[in-house]
């Protein structure tokens, strides 16, 4: 199997496993935040999914690459990959909401308008970007994903990273630690694809590793760490 195709198949496991754990986790303690982390989670292992499915059929199809795609195939291709998209769309406002969950947040604009609008803008960039007249594929293709994944994804990961960590600072928890930590690395890994794709398959895996393995490890150690400070708590 091509390193294209395993890696993203193997991630969408272990994101899967860490999911499944979090809203196990969810289920013990209550915290709603831990329930946003694990539909977060499922989202962007879904994701996953789909892409080693789309690198597996442009293999197939296309030699790996948009533009020798046949227009027979053209539009079930297309709306593939902006599904994919939307799977991120949905990663990005779920780390919203687990963010202002866990913080305590109690502002309307925070817990509705914004993951509202990260889900409405996104979606609409992908659909429209996807399906627009914009030549050679290759590059069209390259917008749509940048303007989600540089344009929200990777400010959302960051910021949430970055704040978990600040409020860590002050209070000490080992839950914030581990989860500002998994954003930070996701956030800070994922602006590198194009990078590690022409670097080679171990560039790639580490990509993979750095940019989804690690941060759903993280994930699922914070919500451990989480329902060990419940108890204590209690």
């Amino acid at each position: 199997m091509q390193p294209e195709i395993a890696y993203p198949y193997g991630t969408f496991v272990v994101l899967l496993l860490a999911s499944i754990f979090v809203l196990y986790v969810y289920k013990k303690v209550g915290h709603k935040a831990l329930l946003w982390l694990g539909l977060g989670l499922l989202w962007v292992g879904l994701e996953s999914l789909l892409d080693g499915y789309e690198a597996s059929k442009l293999l197939a199809l296309a030699g790996g690459s948009w533009n020798n795609l046949e227009s027979s195939y053209l539009n079930s291709m297309l709306a593939l990959d902006a599904v994919r998209g939307v799977f991120i769309i949905l990663w990005a406002a779920f780390e919203v909401l687990f963010a202002a969950e866990i913080l305590g947040v109690e502002r309307k604009s925070v817990k509705v308008y914004i993951p509202a609008a990260i889900i409405v803008v996104g979606t609409i960039w992908t659909i429209a970007l996807n399906f627009s007249h914009i030549t050679p594929l290759d590059k069209r293709i390259l917008i749509s994903s940048a303007g989600r994944v540089l344009g929200i994804l990777v400010p959302v990961a960051l910021i949430t990273g970055a704040y978990l960590l600040k409020v860590y600072k002050e209070i000490r928890s080992t839950s914030l630690l581990l989860f500002g930590l998994g954003f930070l690395i996701h956030g800070a890994t994922l602006p590198t694809y194009s990078l590690a794709k022409e670097s080679g398959s171990l560039a790639l895996g580490a990509w993979y590793l750095l940019g989804g393995i690690v941060p759903a490890l993280l994930a699922a150690a914070g919500a451990y760490y989480l329902f060990k400070e419940s108890e204590v708590v209690e």
